[in-house]
């Protein structure tokens, strides 16, 4: 595998410059109908356990 890193500080200087999300995206995220759709995709998933192992019915109510 042959992974190269960009010359100099250009990856310091992209997050400095860009950060990767905002408060903005925050705010989307965590509106009420954002959050109730991915609820419903979790739950058409068969209930299939994610990255965490945590499945539906383990997550609090």
């Amino acid at each position: 595998m042959n992974t190269r890193m960009p010359p100099g500080n250009d990856v310091a200087q992209r997050t400095v410059t860009k950060p990767a999300f905002s408060n903005d995206l925050l705010d989307a995220v965590l509106q009420r109908a954002n959050l109730q759709q991915a609820w419903k995709q979790i739950r058409a998933n068969k209930e299939a356990a994610g990255v965490d192992g945590m499945t539906i019915d383990e997550f609090p109510a």
